[in-house]
């Protein structure tokens, strides 16, 4: 049984599926179960994922995994990523999103390396050590009080990650020869990230063919174009959404053809809905 006897919950939060540290708000926790897909997408944080419950195939930087109740994955910051139900099964999971410099300040080599790191075994063990205290963390969390046990949980937490973090098979960032036109493709892809801009017209302004810009963006990012900009347009809805602005507004201000189509691609992303994330504290 994952759950700890340790923590006494007080003033339990009205069962919301995400919601911010309180002490540190630029930390963020999720928790729910699921039976949907989670296209390939990035995050600008680090994301520590527990499976509480069912087992679900994980894709991290191309390679597949399958994530079993009471282990833990740790997914670094641009890492791709992305998961899938097992024949039609559900899963639950609570996950926690973190700034790569809470890490980054415990080690001098992930501080040189911006904190962009990315990590080659990502699954950590079966159950994995940290379970209970991750747990603990968790459910402090979703209370309004026991803040002081709550930022020491998390202290521990984190220290744990820094502790152990050769475990998860950490990469400093590639360095290499950078192609010109991939990235003044994805500056193009950015800079009009909420227009309707065609592929075509990005890729003769590149001097690629479609299907060579298509191929050629996917092997340096991991993943297509469109997947990038799709990705890439949840993640400014969500900072739109903390701001108390109406659903439909977000969803025509960042480009998607309406309330629904937000919806959809949001929450193969963040596993809520725009309107659970919106209530997020």
């Amino acid at each position: 049984m994952l759950r700890s006897n340790n923590v006494l919950l007080e003033k339990k939060l009205d069962n919301r599926k995400c919601w911010r540290f309180k002490t540190q708000t630029d930390v963020v926790m999720f928790h729910g179960a699921h039976d949907q897909e989670f296209i390939p997408h990035t995050h600008d944080v680090m994301t520590a994922i527990l499976v509480t419950a069912g087992t679900v195939t994980v894709t991290i930087d191309r390679v597949i995994r399958r994530v079993e109740t009471g282990q833990m994955v740790l997914v670094g910051a641009h890492q791709v990523q992305s998961a899938y139900p097992i024949d039609g099964n559900s899963w639950e999971i609570r996950s926690l999103h973190f700034p790569p410099s809470l890490l980054v300040k415990h080690d001098d080599a992930w501080r040189k390396a911006k904190g962009v790191i990315s990590f080659a075994n990502p699954v950590c063990g079966n159950p994995s050590p940290d379970v209970a205290l991750f747990y603990d963390l968790h459910r402090a969390s979703e209370t309004t009080e026991l803040l002081t046990q709550q930022e020491l949980l998390l202290q521990s937490l984190i220290q744990w990650f820094s502790a152990n973090t050769d475990s998860f098979g950490p990469r400093m960032p590639w360095i290499g020869h950078s192609d010109v036109r991939l990235e003044r493709a994805r500056h193009i892809l950015a800079s009009t990230l909420f227009e309707r801009t065609m592929l075509e017209s990005v890729a003769e302004q590149v001097g690629f063919s479609t299907h060579s810009l298509i191929r050629r963006f996917k092997e340096r990012y991991g993943l297509s174009p469109h997947a990038w900009r799709m990705q890439a347009r949840a993640g400014e809805a969500a900072k739109l959404l903390i701001e108390a602005n109406s659903i439909s507004n977000v969803a025509m201000d960042c480009g998607f053809s309406d309330q629904s189509h937000l919806t959809r691609i949001f929450k193969k992303v963040y596993g809520v809905t725009p309107g659970e994330y919106s209530l997020m504290d």
